[in-house]
């Protein structure tokens, strides 16, 4: 199966990899690491039942709004929605950065991930976007 490729170039948004002008696709067979970890992506970027591909994806925002149960637990939700990730073997180190007036309100996440035998790391950014 191929999909379209995706790359946070700059650091937190991620988009679509054209080269020349065409969508770069990606086959399972042969970059699987790559399409896990896109796969992760795609689950924590997408709101809970937003998506039309597979409702059952993504993170319950709305119920993380106004959550009092603090970073650590928001931070374990996310977890969970990659531990969850087709083809993810094991989350090998889950670090994050607590939202704050210094992040501009944002909850990082970078999970390392091992599908097979390799690891990567995902560095992704989740809300924020107040102006400074």
């Amino acid at each position: 199966m191929s999909d379209f490729k995706i790359a946070n170039p700059g650091g937190d948004q991620w988009g679509l990899v054209v080269e020349d002008g065409d969508l770069v696709l990606m086959d399972e067979t042969t970059e699987l690491d790559a399409v896990v970890g896109q796969r992760v992506v795609y689950n924590v970027m997408t709101w809970y039942g937003e998506s039309v591909y597979d409702p059952t994806k993504g993170v319950p925002h709305l119920e993380i709004l106004g959550s009092l149960d603090g970073a650590e637990g928001i931070a374990g939700i996310y977890a969970l929605v990659i531990q969850e990730t087709p083809g993810v073997d094991e989350i090998v180190d889950f670090a994050y950065t607590a939202p704050s007036v210094d992040t501009d309100f944002e909850l990082r996440v970078s999970p390392v991930i091992r599908v097979g035998s390799s690891a990567q790391t995902l560095g992704l950014v989740i809300g924020g976007g107040f102006p400074s």
